[in-house]
């Protein structure tokens, strides 16, 4: 999962670094900053980057929740 956040990451940023006034900018950016922070939390507190729907299914957490909780301590 770390390795699919990180390269999601870079594509993110390198469609940014080549022209930022890309249509959709604000969400492509948004998408780079939440995979490179899961990337981070996933990297560092393995398996706390996932939760459990009620369904049943598994999700990406939001990153920040993670990060949040984690340097908090």
């Amino acid at each position: 999962m770390q390795e699919k956040r990180a390269e999601e990451y870079g594509r993110c940023a390198t469609v940014l670094d080549v022209d930022f006034q890309v249509p959709g900018a604000a969400a492509i950016f948004d998408q780079a900053l939440t995979n490179g922070l899961a990337a981070i939390v996933a990297h560092i507190w393995q398996g706390q980057e996932i939760e459990k729907r009620k369904n049943g299914d598994h999700r990406l957490k939001a990153a920040s929740t993670g990060l949040k909780r984690h340097l908090s301590c």
